[in-house]
């Protein structure tokens, strides 16, 4: 099976077992993030609240957290992984191209990498309490501001976690003129601010990029069909053979398989999400006319995919559709990129956040701009 099948939800979810033989993993060197970060453990509840768990997380550059410097006037950015079951190593790079007095927080899922793995709890594992839990994590990290990204499948939780905070400034803003108070309907009391979405590689319907997987990999097998046949493969060494060359196609195209994500492949352990595979699979990113209010008073969104991606264009378009076209910042293909733009052209994609973050703080004194959405393409 392939990492694309692991990572992404991008097959049936009856093919989402664990895998039966490992696709050889060439390694190659990657810049490190920085040495400078600290770990902690938040506690997360299930089973009305009678259960704790145990999530792992690291914050690269702590000291440029705001209630650590106060002279910082630059937000951290929250980094949720992929998956699910794909720990946040992959994406432990990111740190190393942004810049130095801005925090990058990073964290493991429940049933990933340094977090606990309660294989035996099938209830523990869903979208509405992973978004339960990156707020407690951002509660637990006393967060005022931040910036949210979201990889891949993690772009779902970014999302669904950004929604529920609109419900919750609308109904504290309700409650606020109810009690004729003053709040500002931006910023209301004991809600945490988002500043800004950032989605990456990520599709609106995990049915949709299971389609465009099957797809391209279709076309590659055709395209390549005289190679594989001319090598006197088995049907099974033919498969492995396309299955790579997918990876290097449409996932990661650097000459060798960067440690990080290597690493982060070797640790995944498919099997404590597999009671939640049908639910993710089947989901679709939608608002409905009564939530109009909250859309309209989300923050920003940047949209980022790779030229090569199989999330291609249409498993990404419908994010104008849900959150209309004047919240999205820009959408930016990297070009000769896939699935890992922070991998394959780490350089451009740091910039990128932090030319995106750096452009919302200079108006953080105002509303939010609304820009209309222009599709860029990087050479």
């Amino acid at each position: 099976m392939s990492t694309t099948m692991l990572q992404s939800l991008s097959v049936t979810p009856a093919a989402m077992s664990p895998p039966k033989r490992r696709r050889r993993i060439k390694f190659g060197s990657f810049p490190q993030a920085p040495v400078n970060y600290r770990e902690g453990r938040v506690t997360v509840l299930r089973n009305n609240n009678e259960i704790r768990y145990s999530l792992w997380y690291r914050v690269y550059n702590p000291l440029a957290l705001p209630r650590q410097n106060t002279t910082c006037h630059k937000a951290p950015i929250v980094v949720v992984h992929g998956g699910p079951s794909l720990p946040s190593d992959y994406l432990h790079p990111i740190a190393g191209f942004t810049s130095l007095d801005r925090a990058i927080i990073f964290y493991d899922q429940l049933g990933c990498g340094n977090s606990d793995q309660p294989s035996q709890d099938t209830q523990a594992y869903s979208i509405e309490q992973s978004v339960q839990d990156l707020e407690a994590l951002v509660k637990a990290l006393d967060l005022e501001s931040f910036h949210l990204l979201g990889h891949s499948y993690g772009g779902v939780l970014a999302f669904e976690y950004m929604k529920k905070q609109q419900q919750q400034r609308v109904l504290a803003a309700h409650q606020n003129q109810n009690h004729n108070q003053t709040t500002s309907y931006n910023n209301p009391r004991n809600v945490v601010v988002a500043k800004s979405l950032i989605l990456s590689n990520t599709p609106t319907s995990f049915a949709e990029s299971s389609e465009e997987h099957a797809r391209l990999l279709l076309e590659l097998q055709q395209l390549h069909a005289p190679d594989l046949e001319n090598h006197g493969s088995t049907t099974e060494e033919e498969l492995r053979r396309l299955e790579q060359l997918f990876f290097e196609t449409h996932e990661c195209r650097t000459p060798r398989t960067p440690e990080p994500l290597a690493r982060a492949i070797r640790k995944c352990h498919g099997a404590a999400w597999s009671s939640a595979h049908q639910d993710i699979f089947h989901y679709h990113a939608a608002t409905h006319a009564s939530e109009h209010n909250i859309i309209m008073n989300m923050p920003p969104t940047l949209l980022i995919r790779g030229e090569y991606d199989f999330v291609t264009e249409s498993c990404t378009r419908s994010w104008f559709d849900i959150l209309g076209r004047p919240l999205i910042w820009k959408e930016t293909i990297l070009s000769n990129c896939a699935h890992y733009p922070h991998l394959e052209d780490g350089a451009r994609y740091g910039t990128l956040l932090e030319d995106h973050c750096s452009s919302l703080e200079k108006v953080q004194d105002k509303r939010p701009i609304s820009q209309q959405g222009a599709i860029q393409i990087c050479s």
